[in-house]
């Protein structure tokens, strides 16, 4: 068999799908309801949230995203609260709640390539697009064991050399920009010989 080149670049989507909770009122306070919970014009949006059943897992990804302390701030902020089921329909390749990216790249190489994780180096996280969406990217380079387990469903597997990837990349068959991206932040932090790509 051919050498191959075992790099495999994940990149791993904090989704934020928008929905809506109809809000009920209560007719004790007269505060609205979300959740079973009724929210207080007193509390910030944090303090409400976290008293809400219905949004347990956007109060985690707030918390793992860092943007407590933005949100419990003056404000004034308009938030679209996901409902925890909303977030149960996001496509697979993102993070899940409380889950550090580090181990959703491991969990989701294996599930979808069969390809266990052996080390994995942070590339970093970043921004596919400020204009229109809310996203973060986490990027990874991964050295993998030997394969495990199939790839999943509708995913194929192809391992190439650095010189077949770029052809790849400039024949147009390996096209979205993220993956890209990631291959030259491989470089730029030392794990790939950009030279190899000739």
């Amino acid at each position: 068999m051919k050498s191959f080149f075992g790099l495999i670049v994940l990149t791993l989507g904090l989704l934020f799908a928008v929905t809506s909770a109809s809000a009920q009122m209560d007719n004790k306070s007269g505060n609205p309801m979300v959740g079973g919970a009724a929210m207080y014009k007193t509390k910030n949006i944090v303090e409400n949230a976290v008293n809400s059943k219905d949004h347990t897992t956007l109060v985690a990804a707030v918390q793992a995203a860092g943007l407590v302390d933005t949100l419990k701030g003056a404000g004034p902020f308009t938030v679209f609260a996901p409902v925890n089921s909303a977030f149960d329909k996001l496509p697979a390749g993102t993070v899940e709640q409380g889950e550090p990216p580090e181990e959703s790249c491991r969990r989701e190489l294996l599930e979808e390539t069969g390809y266990p994780a052996r080390t994995i180096h942070a590339l970093g996280s970043y921004a596919p697009c400020t204009a229109r969406l809310s996203n973060t990217i986490h990027s990874f380079f991964v050295e993998t064991g030997p394969r495990s387990g199939s790839a999943e469903e509708g995913i194929e597997v192809k391992l190439a050399t650095p010189h077949e990837l770029a052809s790849l990349i400039l024949s147009g068959e390996f096209t979205l920009q993220l993956h890209v991206g990631a291959l030259l932040l491989a470089a730029l932090r030392g794990h790939l010989d950009i030279a190899a790509f000739r």
